[in-house]
């Protein structure tokens, strides 16, 4: 499992269950197997190139090196040369897999994602430990939850949403999956940033669990309002929470850190795949 979290395929299943989870919400279908392939290798090329990046960067003493950067630094030309091959292969498939709205939207992210690498990782002005602790999560969850987005986006602007009764409560939906998956990714980027970055001392201060115990409360009040899927949705910060008190109680070493960060990654794969079951029922 940690070898897993370190090659960033955990987050690569996160992002092909929620993109079927959500198109299927949205357009009451489930995307193909060509979106799926390619958000699995773009997510993938993205995450593994930010890894190989961070690798190379020194850290402060007191934050330790996480498992997956050492990974990277050992298996550095291998992973390179995988990319090398990879890359090619999405640019090919683009064009045969996206219509052209869909293009366009992934074109504005691909912009977004590159100006937030280059941000992050230019040479001489920012380190990995200079950024604010939210920034990196923030950012990394909002791009996410775009991505995931986008073919249900690209069914809106093209009128090919389902209506039912009302056009609007469609609009609603897409609106509130958005942000609450947003808010999602970023709890779960928020916990494993703090595995990753704060001393032994300032992990037990759990920063994260008055969050995520906020958004369990909300979530679960917004579903009163008859939006089961906020109901859904809430499973995810509860399993964040839970994991993250187990993670306290028994983090080790590098190596089991990254066990737990997949264990994150698994509350996601969890909450993607209840929110397909309910799309199913509610389409």
């Amino acid at each position: 499992m940690p070898r897993i979290n370190a090659v960033s395929l955990d987050a690569v299943a996160v992002a092909a269950v929620w993109l079927a989870a959500v198109t299927r919400l949205h357009t009451g279908h489930g995307p193909d197997w060509g979106h799926v392939c390619l958000m699995a290798l773009t997510v993938w090329l993205v995450y593994t190139g930010d890894h190989l990046m961070d690798a190379r960067k020194e850290r402060s003493p007191a934050c330790p090196i996480p498992y997956r950067h050492v990974f990277h630094r050992q298996h550095w030309r291998l992973i390179s040369i995988t990319m090398m091959a990879a890359a090619p292969l999405l640019m090919v498939a683009i064009p045969f897999v996206l219509n052209s709205v869909e293009l366009a939207l992934a074109a504005l992210g691909s912009v977004a994602v590159g100006g937030y690498l280059i941000l992050v990782h230019r040479r001489n002005r920012l380190t990995v430990d200079s950024l604010p602790v939210w920034f990196k999560p923030a950012v990394v969850a909002s791009l996410f939850a775009y991505g995931m987005h986008i073919p249900a986006l690209a069914a809106f602007i093209t009128g090919e949403l389902p209506t039912g009764n009302s056009e609007p409560f469609s609009v609603i939906r897409l609106a509130a999956t958005w942000v609450i998956s947003s808010g999602l990714f970023f709890l779960n980027c928020q916990w494993v940033s703090n595995l990753d970055r704060q001393p032994e001392k300032q992990f037990r201060r759990l920063p994260e669990k008055t969050v995520t115990i906020t958004a369990i409360t909300i979530l679960l009040a917004s579903s009163l309002l008859r939006f089961p899927i906020t109901m859904v949705m809430a499973t995810g910060p509860a399993l964040m929470l839970l994991i993250g008190i187990a993670a306290r109680r028994h983090r080790g070493h590098e190596f089991t850190t990254s066990l737990w960060a997949s264990a994150f990654d698994v509350s996601l794969v969890l909450t993607g795949l209840l929110l397909w079951a309910t799309a199913c029922q509610t389409i």
